[in-house]
């Protein structure tokens, strides 16, 4: 399609029937959270998503725990892997 230079980005993805590219690495990132909670993905990341082993309050038991880094050094480690 010639002639969408003039168009605005959000009119422009209506038009293409497209997503936003922040709606698009979202969806990324929920769909490799799926693969790593369930095993269908071999990596070396699966240790740092904590699943919460109890289920006090309403909900599901595949809650997770947001790990939580005690330096600046280390708290920009997991930042490409966990954009959730």
């Amino acid at each position: 399609m010639a002639g969408l230079w003039n168009v605005t980005y959000l009119s422009r993805l209506e038009i293409l029937g497209l997503h936003s590219l922040e709606h698009r690495r979202v969806f990324c990132d929920l769909v490799l959270c799926y693969k790593i909670m369930n095993g269908l993905l071999d990596t070396d990341i699966a240790h740092v998503l904590i699943v919460a082993g109890y289920c006090k309050t309403r909900g599901h038991s595949m809650k997770l725990i947001k790990y939580h880094c005690s330096t600046v050094q280390r708290s920009d480690v997991l930042t490409p892997y966990m954009m959730i």
